[in-house]
């Protein structure tokens, strides 16, 4: 996420901790299921689901991580 925020993106305050960081990346993937959608609403916003998912992982991936996390914060902050 380019020019976002991963706590925006997770719907979590910067002060969540690893386990609710956990807990609303598996939430909102799920939710972006591609059985729990509409057959048109699959195909025709594939990319875009694969792009929201992969940035669902992005934030996971960093804010899980205590040392990414807090280089990301830091340069959150910054900005």
């Amino acid at each position: 996420v380019e020019d976002g925020d991963y706590f925006a993106l997770l719907e979590l305050p910067s002060s969540a901790t690893t386990a609710e960081i956990l807990r609303a990346h598996q939430a909102l993937r799920s939710d972006l299921n591609h059985s729990r959608l509409p057959y048109r609403a699959r195909t025709s916003m594939d990319r875009e689901l694969r792009m929201i998912a992969r940035a669902l992982d992005e934030a996971r991936i960093v804010l899980s991580n205590e040392d990414l996390r807090r280089i990301y914060t830091l340069n959150l902050n910054a900005t």
